[in-house]
């Protein structure tokens, strides 16, 4: 599929037709998290590149995958499945767990693929974790230009009150 039908398919306030990719641009940042994390779960499930740790560290990394798993929940929770894939914006939300992050899917898929790699004990995990962390960083990018250029100041003051992943605002 090119980047013209998928721009056709989107709606004109979608971030799709916002950014204007080109079809390798597009596969790169939304299909390589996709693989990646696919990638990342297999990996920790067989333990490729096992590395001993010690239970109460693995424990913690499952307690820390299940959180994470609750926080992606939780911020997906608030939106139709339209306006998840970017295809309707009604508006911003900040109130829930969208207080404490911008990003509560992206937090949260990122703490259980780390809580997975080490509740497993896999390092090939962690470094395909890794990967999927930093097309997730490009495509926050590409959101929040598009949420700024739509909600302007609205947005503006969100993100200075409200951290991008977990924290003090950034």
């Amino acid at each position: 599929m090119n980047s013209e039908m998928l721009r056709r398919r989107a709606s004109a306030d979608s971030i799709i037709a916002h950014v204007d990719p080109s079809p390798i641009r597009l596969a790169g940042v939304l299909g390589l998290p996709t693989l990646g994390f696919a990638a990342s779960v297999v990996a920790a499930w067989r333990r490729a590149g096992a590395v001993a740790l010690p239970p109460t560290v693995r424990r913690a990394g499952a307690i820390t995958a299940v959180a994470g798993a609750g926080l992606t929940a939780a911020g997906m929770s608030r939106f139709t499945p339209k306006q998840v894939a970017g295809a309707e914006l009604d508006g911003l939300v900040d109130s829930g767990v969208y207080r404490i992050t911008r990003n509560p899917q992206y937090t949260g898929y990122t703490l259980s693929l780390a809580g997975l790699a080490v509740a497993r004990g896999s390092g090939v995990a962690a470094l395909l974790g890794a990967g999927v962390v930093a097309c997730f960083r490009y495509w926050i990018s590409l959101e929040e230009f598009y949420l700024d250029d739509k909600l302007g100041e609205t947005y503006r003051q969100y993100r200075r009150r409200t951290h991008r992943w977990l924290g003090p605002p950034n």
